[in-house]
């Protein structure tokens, strides 16, 4: 029996735990609220109150009504965005306040 073939990479070890302990979809809110100036852009950001992950559901408030009614019409561009940046289907549905 050769002694490798019960090893696993670190990346395999590192998934197995993530899925063990269920810490996915925490580092997924994280990831993204660490990285709303970048997916949402500078001006929208900064007019950001909060980010919020909650399952399948993006909260964002922010700060100035006229931009609340820009991002409804926007809303598959933002949730498309967030999708692309963190590599999985995250986001299915988009609530602004």
């Amino acid at each position: 029996m050769n002694n490798y073939d019960n090893q696993y990479s670190l990346k395999e070890v590192l998934q197995q735990l993530v899925d063990k302990y269920k810490l996915r979809s925490k580092m997924q809110s994280e990831a993204l609220v660490a990285s709303w100036p970048e997916i949402a852009g500078k001006l929208v950001a900064k007019h950001t109150k909060s980010v919020r992950l909650d399952g399948p559901v993006l909260y964002i408030e922010v700060s100035e009504p006229a931009l609340r009614n820009e991002l409804v019409y926007m809303q598959s561009v933002i949730i498309k965005a967030v999708n692309d940046y963190l590599k999985d289907n995250v986001v299915d549905r988009l609530v602004i306040k």
